[in-house]
Protein backbone atom coordinates (compact mmCIF):
# COMPACT_ATOMS: atom_id res chain seq x y z
CA UNK A 1 0.00 0.00 0.00
CA UNK A 2 1.17 3.48 -0.80
CA UNK A 3 1.69 5.14 2.41
CA UNK A 4 3.29 8.33 1.77
CA UNK A 5 3.22 11.24 -0.48
CA UNK A 6 6.57 10.53 -2.20
CA UNK A 7 5.46 7.02 -3.07
CA UNK A 8 2.18 8.11 -4.39
CA UNK A 9 3.67 11.08 -6.89
CA UNK A 10 6.11 8.58 -8.04
CA UNK A 11 3.58 5.74 -8.78
CA UNK A 12 1.13 8.26 -10.75
CA UNK A 13 4.49 9.43 -12.33
CA UNK A 14 5.35 6.21 -13.38
CA UNK A 15 2.01 4.82 -14.71
CA UNK A 16 1.53 8.55 -16.47
CA UNK A 17 3.26 8.14 -19.45
CA UNK A 18 1.73 4.44 -20.41
CA UNK A 19 -2.29 6.23 -19.45
CA UNK A 20 -1.27 8.93 -21.66
CA UNK A 21 -0.15 6.58 -24.37
CA UNK A 22 -3.10 4.42 -24.55
CA UNK A 23 -5.82 7.10 -24.09
CA UNK A 24 -4.04 8.70 -27.24
CA UNK A 25 -4.09 5.47 -29.15
CA UNK A 26 -7.70 4.47 -28.19
CA UNK A 27 -8.92 7.98 -29.31
CA UNK A 28 -7.21 7.24 -32.63
CA UNK A 29 -8.26 3.36 -32.87
CA UNK A 30 -11.39 2.64 -30.29
CA UNK A 31 -11.49 1.40 -27.04
CA UNK A 32 -9.27 -2.00 -26.34
CA UNK A 33 -9.51 -2.08 -23.00
CA UNK A 34 -12.68 -3.78 -21.72
CA UNK A 35 -11.89 -2.56 -17.60
CA UNK A 36 -10.31 -0.50 -15.29
CA UNK A 37 -7.62 -4.24 -14.42
CA UNK A 38 -7.29 -4.57 -18.34
CA UNK A 39 -6.29 -0.93 -18.95
CA UNK A 40 -4.23 -0.50 -15.85
CA UNK A 41 -2.11 -3.67 -17.21
CA UNK A 42 -1.85 -1.66 -20.54
CA UNK A 43 -0.35 1.65 -18.61
CA UNK A 44 2.11 -0.23 -16.83
CA UNK A 45 3.17 -2.24 -19.93
CA UNK A 46 3.62 1.54 -21.89
CA UNK A 47 4.92 2.89 -19.01
CA UNK A 48 7.43 0.57 -19.10
CA UNK A 49 8.77 1.01 -22.52
CA UNK A 50 8.99 4.70 -21.83
CA UNK A 51 11.11 3.67 -18.61
CA UNK A 52 13.28 2.08 -20.50
CA UNK A 53 13.80 4.38 -23.06
CA UNK A 54 14.35 7.58 -20.62
CA UNK A 55 16.81 5.36 -18.14
CA UNK A 56 19.92 6.89 -19.87
CA UNK A 57 18.96 11.03 -20.30
CA UNK A 58 17.79 10.50 -16.15
CA UNK A 59 20.59 8.40 -15.11
CA UNK A 60 22.59 11.32 -16.64
CA UNK A 61 20.49 14.22 -15.09
CA UNK A 62 21.26 12.46 -11.82
CA UNK A 63 24.68 12.11 -12.11
CA UNK A 64 24.97 15.83 -12.85
CA UNK A 65 22.65 17.54 -10.96
CA UNK A 66 22.31 15.33 -7.61
CA UNK A 67 25.45 13.38 -7.12
CA UNK A 68 27.84 16.31 -7.86
CA UNK A 69 25.43 18.35 -5.24
CA UNK A 70 24.73 20.90 -7.66
CA UNK A 71 20.47 20.79 -7.11
CA UNK A 72 21.81 20.78 -3.54
CA UNK A 73 23.78 24.00 -3.92
CA UNK A 74 20.94 25.79 -5.08
CA UNK A 75 22.64 26.19 -8.71
CA UNK A 76 20.12 27.53 -11.21
CA UNK A 77 19.38 24.98 -13.54
CA UNK A 78 19.70 25.58 -17.64
CA UNK A 79 16.38 26.56 -19.45
CA UNK A 80 16.20 23.73 -21.41
CA UNK A 81 15.31 21.23 -18.16
CA UNK A 82 12.00 23.46 -17.66
CA UNK A 83 11.23 22.33 -21.36
CA UNK A 84 11.34 18.41 -19.76
CA UNK A 85 7.91 17.63 -18.55
CA UNK A 86 6.27 18.85 -21.74
CA UNK A 87 8.63 16.19 -23.11
CA UNK A 88 7.37 13.85 -20.78
CA UNK A 89 3.80 14.64 -21.88
CA UNK A 90 4.51 15.40 -25.10
CA UNK A 91 5.84 11.94 -26.69
CA UNK A 92 3.36 8.97 -25.15
CA UNK A 93 0.57 11.20 -26.62
CA UNK A 94 2.67 11.95 -29.75
CA UNK A 95 3.51 8.14 -29.82
CA UNK A 96 -0.20 6.43 -28.99
CA UNK A 97 -1.93 8.88 -31.33
CA UNK A 98 0.45 7.50 -34.28
CA UNK A 99 0.12 3.85 -33.00
CA UNK A 100 -3.22 4.20 -33.38
CA UNK A 101 -3.81 5.55 -35.97
CA UNK A 102 -1.45 2.91 -38.07
CA UNK A 103 -3.40 0.48 -35.88
CA UNK A 104 -7.09 2.15 -37.68
CA UNK A 105 -5.62 1.36 -41.04
CA UNK A 106 -4.02 -1.86 -40.22
CA UNK A 107 -0.71 -0.59 -41.09
CA UNK A 108 1.86 -3.63 -41.69
CA UNK A 109 4.37 -1.91 -39.33
CA UNK A 110 2.22 -1.82 -36.13
CA UNK A 111 1.74 -5.28 -36.13
CA UNK A 112 4.64 -6.10 -33.79
CA UNK A 113 3.26 -3.27 -31.00
CA UNK A 114 -0.41 -4.25 -31.60
CA UNK A 115 -0.77 -8.08 -32.40
CA UNK A 116 -2.25 -9.41 -35.57
CA UNK A 117 -5.77 -8.93 -34.73
CA UNK A 118 -7.74 -6.34 -33.17
CA UNK A 119 -9.02 -6.16 -29.90
CA UNK A 120 -11.58 -7.05 -28.56
CA UNK A 121 -9.92 -10.69 -28.93
CA UNK A 122 -11.28 -14.06 -27.76
CA UNK A 123 -8.84 -13.89 -24.76
CA UNK A 124 -10.32 -10.22 -23.57
CA UNK A 125 -13.86 -11.91 -23.86
CA UNK A 126 -13.16 -15.10 -21.61
CA UNK A 127 -12.26 -12.74 -18.65
CA UNK A 128 -15.26 -10.03 -19.53
CA UNK A 129 -17.70 -10.37 -16.81
CA UNK A 130 -21.32 -11.41 -18.47
CA UNK A 131 -23.61 -8.38 -18.49
CA UNK A 132 -27.24 -10.09 -16.24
Amino acid sequence: MISTFQALTIAILAVLPGALYTWAFEREDGPWGVGVADRLLRFVGASSVFAVVSLWPLYQGYRYYIVTGALAAGKPLPPWVWFLPVIYLVIPIAAGSFVGKGSRKQARWVRPITGLANAPRGWDQLFRTPKL
